[in-house]
C-alpha cells in the first residue's frame, strides 16, 4: 500500500490528509445517537451498512429501516 501513487500524493501533503478534521464533524459518539440515529427520518441500511436521511418517513426507499 505504501507504494500506490495515491499514498504518496497523500504523503506529500500539508499535515497529511489524516490529520485533517472540521471541527464541527468531530462529534462525540453519544451525541450521533441520541441525536442522528434516533431521529425517525434517519434509515439504515443493513445491506450496504449505511444511514440516509429522508425528508419525509414515507419518502424512505426499499431496503432502508
Amino acid at each position: 500500500m505504501a507504494e500506490t501513487d495515491m499514498f504518496k500524493t497523500i504523503n506529500e501533503m500539508p499535515k497529511g490528509v489524516i490529520h485533517h478534521m472540521h471541527y464541527d464533524a468531530a462529534n462525540d459518539f453519544d451525541w450521533f445517537f441520541k441525536e442522528i440515529a434516533y431521529d425517525p427520518r434517519v434509515f439504515y441500511n443493513t445491506n450496504t451498512c449505511k444511514f440516509k436521511y429522508f425528508k419525509e418517513v414515507k419518502d424512505a426507499e426499499e431496503g432502508f429501516r
